[in-house]
């Protein structure tokens, strides 16, 4: 089924281009973000994990868990 034809079956999920989406705590409280994984905080920036364990904290928190992704 398509998701018009039975909407009960879907859900909206994250874009999947979008490699840098807002901060979730949902991901941190779920295990945390892999190393390489990309965030925009509210900031504005972008920043991937550096960690080689899942990250739990804010760039804002923990920078030295964070790289600053150049636009």
């Amino acid at each position: 089924y398509m998701p018009h034809e039975a909407p009960s079956l879907y859900k909206p999920i994250d874009d999947p281009i979008d490699e840098f989406p807002a901060w979730s705590e949902a991901i941190r409280d779920a295990g945390g973000y892999a190393k390489g994984q990309g965030i925009t905080w509210t900031d504005g920036n972008r920043y991937r994990s550096n960690l080689d364990v899942p990250n739990v904290w804010t760039p804002g928190d923990y920078p030295q868990g964070w790289d600053r992704v150049e636009e």
